[in-house]
């Protein structure tokens, strides 16, 4: 009769140990996974932001958005450009009147031409005419 509880006690204490390990390597494996998307995230949101600084270098006013055809309220394309292979943006322009202007730039971290991670930043613009 021993010899029954002690296999029993073996067979449990196996099974308890192997299921902590289990436990532990899926925190691990979930952690990895919450990492890579952290990174691809931010990857994503920088590439957008390169996007602002791309138009920022352009020096463009509202009245050149207007005269490349933007509409008041209507979405307009203004540049698409990349950082590297895998990462690319898209900025556009939303004129909204009175000479102010919505910048948006959408970045995109690429894998074999899927998006992994998408991000998008906005600033607004308003040109002033200054008189002498």
């Amino acid at each position: 009769m021993n010899k029954g509880y002690v296999l029993a006690t073996t067979l449990f204490v196996a099974a308890f140990i192997i299921s902590l390990g289990t436990l532990v390597y899926s925190f691990a494996s979930d952690g990895e996974k919450i990492s890579h998307n952290i990174r691809a995230y931010t990857r994503a949101k920088t590439t957008a932001e390169s996007g602002i600084q791309h138009f920022r270098t352009l020096d463009v006013h509202y009245e050149d958005l207007q005269l490349m055809g933007a509409v008041n309220g209507e979405e307009f394309v203004l540049i698409e450009g990349s950082t590297s292979e895998r990462d690319v943006y898209r900025v556009t322009a939303v004129l909204q009147g009175n000479d102010i202007f919505y910048i948006y730039s959408r970045g995109d971290y690429l894998r074999n031409g899927r998006v992994l991670a998408s991000a998008e930043v906005a600033a607004s613009f308003q040109s002033l005419w200054l008189q002498k």
